[in-house]
This record gives C-alpha cells, structure tokens and sequence, in this order.
C-alpha cells in the first residue's frame, strides 16, 4: 500500500451546486446583537471536495450577510426568535476573492433549528418545562394568590424560563450548502496527509483483530457502542490537538454536574464539558472522554479512548468509540433518560479526524477494515478510522468563542434577574401568544424544515480523502452481538 496523498493538483475545477461546507464563524451574532446587511465571517474548517481533490483548503475565510433579523422580544410579533444569512464571497490565501452562493443548512449541535431557506428558527418559551408550569402557575395565582405565590417561587428555583433568543458566539459551527456552482481557476495548495503505510495498515489490522471485542460496554455489562476511532499519539498530543479544535474533556459524574446536568436541561442551553453515561472496555473506565457542543445538553459530538498497548517505538495505541449524541430518549432497556445517537456513526468518525488534521498535528491517517460486528439500529461500512500524531506542541486552534461573559451576580442579583427574564419570557400573555402562534405539531412540519441530512452528505464528500484505493481486508467473519 503505497502513501496516499489527500491532496491532487489541478488546473481548475468547481465547487458543484449541492456541495457541503463546514465552517466556523468568527464573527459573534445573534437576534439581540445583530441587524439585518451586518457581515458575517467564519473559516472552512475542512477542506472543499470535488471528484477526490481538495479545491479549497480548510482555513479559507468566507464572508456572508445577515439577511433576517426578528428578536421575540415579548413574543407580541414574532412568536419565536430568528435569524438567516447567506454566504457570498471566498476570500483566498492569495488574496483573490471568489463569488459563493451558500445558504445555512444547519447550525452544529444547537437546538435551534433551520428551514428550507436557511432561516433559524429559536426555540418557544411554550414548548420547555417552565412554560409548561408558569401556565399552571399563572391559573393558580388567579385562583389561589397564596399557593399560586408558592408555586411560582418553586418554579423560579428549579425551573427558570430558558432564554428564547438566538445566540450565536465566535467558534459556532454550522454547515452550509452551495446553491450554485463556482469555478475555481487556482485551486488551494492543501497540506499533505499520507495514507498508513501498508505495514502500519497491518499492525493496526492485527491490533483491531486481538482486542476481545469490537464493542465498548455499559456499567451493568450489556453491549454499547462500536469501536470505530483509534489513535497512536502520545496523551498531551491528544489533548493538544482536541483542545486546539474546540473539543473538551467531560466533568466527573458528582453532585455539582448532576445539578449543572439538570439546569442545562431545564433551561435548554449548553453544557460543554457535560459528564458521560459511564461506560467500560476491557473492564476499565475510558482514559479520555471527550465532547464538543454549543447551546444545548441535548446534541454534542463525543469519543471515549481506552489505552490499547503501544507501538515499536514505545508510543501509545488506543482504541475508541465515537458517536453524536442527537436527542434526549427515555430508553425501555435501561429504565432511564439517555442520549439518542446518531444511526450513521460514520458521520462521526469523519468529524473527528477532520478537525484533528485541521490542527496540523495529523502525520498519516487512513480509513482501516476492524472485524465485522453486528450493532443494532446503526449503519456503518464497517472501517475505523487511524491517526498518527505528532507531538503537537503548537497546533493550528480553530477560532475559539471569545464573548465577553456576563460578570457573576451575588445570589440576591441573580434571583433578581432570573425573576426579571421569567416576568419576560413566562407571562401568560407571552405564553398565549407563542402557544397560539406556534402549535407543538408546528416544530414537525416537514415542509418547513427540511429533511436533507447535511452532515452525511459531507462526510460521504470527505470521505474519498482518507479510503486507500485498495484497502487491506480484516477478518470476514463477524462478531456476533
């Protein structure tokens, strides 16, 4: 297996209608701090590919305009917040600029979601669980002031009314679609990342058939997720890299992120360093847990890594499982709330070495054949992705969200504000209002948001970069569940 370049010369080519592009803004906005003709930056952060090559380089900056504007406010006119913009020019290395024509498909990991015109829809204050007590709350102050009063400080505590308003700070992730094709005469100069060498392939292969399953585990000892992500890296080039790349180590499981777990629920915003369900591999807890996300507990990007030997010349092995966390579910097996994944785990895997070459710190990596396994309810083609790290001392970061947080407020001033944004946001008017605007069946509507599954079709657009043209085959029998 000779080195296989991701990167092929070329004279000119296109950037086709239909084409996915994932990039990273750098300009904070929102429905509160934003207006219609603002402009809009954000950097691809992974490559543009047409037919195998890279066209554009991951890096580039690309400048829209915001188009749409429409805060909640009250919820008087508007019944949800939104926002929309459009995407018109690259701006090259070289200094050219190239015209583009790209509207927004989908914000990575936010709760909000986006229509068929590229339109953000925010979230309704109706549709949460404060809503759904203020309305008890508000009948029961009407009825009965003294145990409405009750009731309505109860809810203040432990369930405030989420912020309904669109923010969106420097590093938020989102995916956009070409609308029409644009002809590149100088396509980028891209970075060279080779394929493993064939006897690199052959160690990997070798490692993957003697580990004694192709499946991490639950605490109670049923079986999880697949393995489908490995690395050789040393572990401060692993941290280098995913931090680098926006990526967070999850908190330990303990009182304090129990209770941060339950308020980012209940007020539906981010909690980016979130624990994880608590799972096993080889009978020992994962050494890395990892995860990336933006607005919401709901939705993030996470990988577990378990140390699995080490290379001739002493650097550690590890094995992984990597999977989007896309939902919240009751599950019927275990008896408990838990995240919802993703089916196409290889949507995932693609991500995750996507940002890791962003970082520069990616030496070689190569789509690998692992033993077959039979998952339930998920579709893959079976390959695990492998990275080889270098040290990684200086990696290339990924713009990193740099909005001024709000001072800490003693707990007087906090109970104060959180009153304040309930008055706002929980007021029987503004719930009527948004309620009978915006009916639940609303937010199903398939012909307002659209069906088109973004990130697959990027990653199946990446995906060419890192298959060898002859893979190597692993063992052709599979595990059995």
């Amino acid at each position: 297996m000779t080195a296989l370049s991701v990167f092929s010369t070329c004279s000119g080519s296109e950037i086709p209608a239909g084409q996915v592009l994932e990039a990273r803004l750098i300009t904070s906005c929102g429905t509160q701090i934003s207006k219609s003709g603002d402009a809009v930056f954000a950097v691809l952060i992974s490559p543009v590919v047409h037919e195998g090559s890279i066209v554009v380089a991951a890096g580039t900056k690309i400048e829209g305009t915001i188009v749409d504007v429409a805060r909640m406010g009250f919820g008087i006119k508007n019944g949800r917040a939104r926002l929309g913009f459009r995407f018109h020019t690259i701006h090259q290395e070289n200094g050219t600029t190239l015209p583009l024509n790209a509207r927004l498909v989908q914000v990575d990991t936010a709760r909000e979601k986006v229509d068929g015109l590229g339109r953000i829809y925010g979230i309704s204050p109706s549709i949460t669980v404060s809503g759904a007590l203020s309305s008890y709350a508000w009948r029961l102050v009407l009825l009965e002031p003294t145990v409405g009063s009750a009731v309505w400080t109860t809810k203040l505590l432990f369930a405030p009314a989420p912020d309904p308003e669109i923010l969106y700070p420097r590093g938020t992730e989102i995916l956009l679609q070409v609308a029409s094709p644009t002809w590149i005469a100088e396509p980028d100069h891209a970075s060279l990342v080779s394929a493993l060498q064939e006897e690199d392939a052959l160690n990997w292969i070798s490692l993957l058939n003697g580990l004694p399953s192709m499946r991490i585990q639950e605490k109670s000892g049923r079986e999880g997720d697949r393995i489908n992500f490995a690395l050789k890296a040393h572990p401060d080039s692993i941290l280098q890299a995913f931090r680098a790349s926006g990526w967070e180590i999850a908190d330990q499981r303990n009182i304090g992120s129990v209770t941060q777990t339950y308020f980012a629920i209940v007020r539906r915003r981010g909690y980016d360093t979130a624990p994880m369900s608590p799972m096993k591999y080889m009978d020992g807890a994962p050494s890395f847990e990892l995860q990336k996300s933006l607005n919401t507990f709901s939705r993030r990007h996470h990988l577990r890594l378990w140390r699995a030997g080490e290379a001739s010349d002493g650097t550690p092995l590890w094995v992984g499982s990597a999977t989007e966390d896309i939902n919240i579910g009751f599950s019927k097996k275990s008896r408990r709330w838990t995240h919802t994944i993703d089916e196409d785990i290889d949507n995932e895997r693609t991500k995750i070495l996507s940002d890791l070459i962003f970082t520069e710190c990616v030496t070689t990596a190569s789509l690998v054949t692992g033993r077959p396994v039979m998952v339930p309810n998920i579709s893959t083609d079976g390959m695990i992705a492998v990275a080889h790290l270098g040290l990684c001392n200086e990696p290339r970061q990924m713009p990193l969200n740099t909005l001024n947080k709000p001072r800490p407020m003693n707990r007087f001033l906090r109970g104060l504000s959180a009153l304040g944004k309930d008055m706002v946001r929980s007021n029987f008017v503004t719930l009527g209002l948004t309620t009978g605007r915006i009916p639940p069946h609303t937010f199903m509507d398939k012909g307002k948001f659209s069906s088109f599954r973004p990130r697959s079709a990027w990653a199946q657009q990446q995906r060419s970069l890192f298959l060898p043209p002859n893979p190597l085959i692993s063992n052709p029998e599979p595990e059995q569940e």
